[in-house]
């Protein structure tokens, strides 16, 4: 990675943060928001809003998310209690400037492929972004379990898993 201060006194020029860069910040800038958890669905709604954004964007550019873009986004994604205030506390937090743009490519996963990963003790699960609807953590018999709705039989090792009927 270039020396920034090469970049700023030789070249005259600002140092590009890295997409991991803009990925730990706009986490830090959602949690800052929302908390440090969040329903499976509503970071769905979040990369789902961005990924949109990205294709409808008719600039040869990516288009840079500000602080505006992400209140909207957080808001329109299901998340309660959002406001332009919040927002903006978080972005100076994070990044010490409430004017600062985030790549929106550089937020979100890969939307093609199973680019989001679940990890717990027991089991590491991959999965794509939009099927993050699919998820949700829940308490079962004072246990912490994760549920995982699908549409076919689960196979484990070429075998199908039988289907049980849970308890109230």
């Amino acid at each position: 990675m270039p020396d920034g201060r090469f970049i700023e006194r030789v070249l005259n020029g600002e140092p590009k943060p890295t997409a991991r860069e803009d990925r730990e910040l706009f986490a830090e800038i959602v949690q800052d928001v929302a908390g440090d958890a969040l329903p499976a669905a509503t970071l769905a709604g979040v990369y789902e809003e961005i990924h949109q954004m990205i294709e409808e964007n008719e600039e040869p550019d990516v288009p840079m998310l500000d602080c505006r873009d992400v209140e909207r986004i957080l808001a329109d994604s299901g998340l309660e209690g959002v406001t332009r205030e919040k927002v903006e506390q978080a972005f100076l937090r994070a990044a010490d400037d409430v004017h600062y743009e985030l790549k929106a490519s550089n937020v979100i996963p890969k939307f093609t492929g199973k680019s989001v990963k679940i990890q717990t003790r027991v089991a590491t699960i991959t999965l794509s972004p939009q099927d993050l609807q699919c998820i949700r953590q829940v308490m079962h018999k004072g246990k912490r379990c994760l549920l995982i709705e699908l549409d076919e039989d689960a196979v484990i090792e070429g075998f199908t898993v039988k289907t049980e009927q849970l308890e109230p």
